[in-house]
C-alpha cells in the first residue's frame, strides 16, 4: 500500500474517531451546584454546628482549667496542641458528615434528571444545568421537612 493511501485511511480514521468523540460529548449532560450554598442550607447544618460550637466551648473551659496548673512551657504547648487537635477532628467531622449527605443528595438528583456529571459552579464558566434547588428540595423532602423561607429566598 502506498504512503498515500495509509494516510488516507488514518485521515478517516482520525475523522471517525473525532465524530464519535463529538457526538458522545454532546450527549453529556452537566450539571452544576453552588456547593458552598448547599453545605449551609443542609439540614442538619445547624445543630451540627451548635454542637460543634458547644464542644469547642467546652474544650476552651478545660483548656483554661488545666493552664493555670501548668508552668512549664513545653507542657503549655504539648496541652495546646492537644486540644487544638480535637476541635480540628470535631471540624473535620462536621465537615465529613454534611459532604457525605451532599454528595449522596446530588448523586440523586443527578440520577433522576439523567446528569452525567455534576461540577462546583464556581469553576464553570459557560454551560451546564444549575441543580443546586433541586438538591435542597431532594435534602428537605429527605428529612420529611420542608424548605425554610430564608434558603428559598436565595433562588428567587
Amino acid at each position: 500500500m502506498s504512503g498515500m493511501g495509509k494516510l488516507a485511511k488514518v485521515a478517516v480514521l482520525t475523522l471517525i474517531f473525532t465524530c464519535c468523540l463529538a457526538s458522545a460529548a454532546a450527549a453529556v449532560q452537566i450539571g452544576l451546584v453552588d456547593y458552598e450554598f448547599l453545605f449551609s442550607a443542609h439540614p442538619e447544618y445547624p445543630l451540627k454546628n451548635q454542637e460543634y460550637q458547644r464542644a469547642v466551648a467546652n474544650y476552651n473551659q478545660e483548656f483554661e482549667a488545666k493552664i493555670e496548673q501548668i508552668t512549664d512551657q513545653d507542657e503549655l504547648t504539648e496541652l495546646y496542641a492537644y486540644y487544638q487537635s480535637l476541635i480540628l477532628q470535631l471540624e473535620e467531622d462536621l465537615r465529613t458528615y454534611i459532604i457525605k449527605s451532599l454528595e449522596q443528595h446530588i448523586a440523586e438528583v443527578a440520577e433522576q434528571h439523567q446528569i452525567d456529571i455534576v461540577l462546583v459552579n464556581t469553576v464553570v464558566v459557560y454551560g451546564g444545568v444549575d441543580i443546586t434547588k433541586l438538591v435542597v428540595e431532594q435534602m428537605y423532602r429527605a428529612y420529611g421537612i420542608s424548605v425554610p423561607s430564608y434558603i428559598r429566598q436565595y433562588f428567587e
